[in-house]
């Protein structure tokens, strides 16, 4: 079960992946429950790591990037393809930490979109948003260059 499968009236969870959260549940229920819970937050996208620190000059974003930060140290051109099936509302952030200019490049079947059509990072300590309106379109933000 997934947290974005939880009701948010309280009064409706009721069960949790099968487990019988109800009133006068068993004793075994609860700690089974609470472990249920846990794997399921532990399954929720950057909720366990938000940043990620990377020295890689080719790095694929994958959805296990999603509502992550990725701070790339590279002093040399850095690569970042955005990998074609991440889900909607896929959102990392970029930050160019090091020397090394972040090139954002779309995966096959991928379209990428940027106001000015500058899909790199500006200068050092800038920082990037890609944001995925629908299937395989993103849209990248912040401070880019040519």
């Amino acid at each position: 079960m997934a947290i974005s499968d939880y009701n948010t009236s309280a009064a409706l969870n009721t069960s949790l992946s099968g487990i019988n959260i109800g009133e006068g549940m068993s004793r075994a229920d609860v700690n089974n429950a609470i472990r249920q819970l846990m794997a399921d937050l532990a399954a929720v996208p950057g909720l366990t790591s938000p940043t990620v620190t990377s020295a890689a000059t080719s790095y694929t974003l994958s959805s296990a990037n999603s509502s992550q930060m990725i701070i790339f140290t590279a002093a040399t051109a850095i690569t970042v393809t955005v990998a074609p099936s991440l889900p909607t509302n896929f959102v990392c952030g970029l930050v160019a930490y090091g020397t090394g200019q972040i090139t954002v490049s779309p995966g096959s079947g991928v379209t990428l979109y940027e106001i000015d059509s500058q899909f790199k990072s500006e200068a050092r300590y800038a920082r990037l948003t890609l944001f995925c309106t629908e299937a395989d379109k993103f849209i990248l933000d912040g401070r880019t260059a040519a």
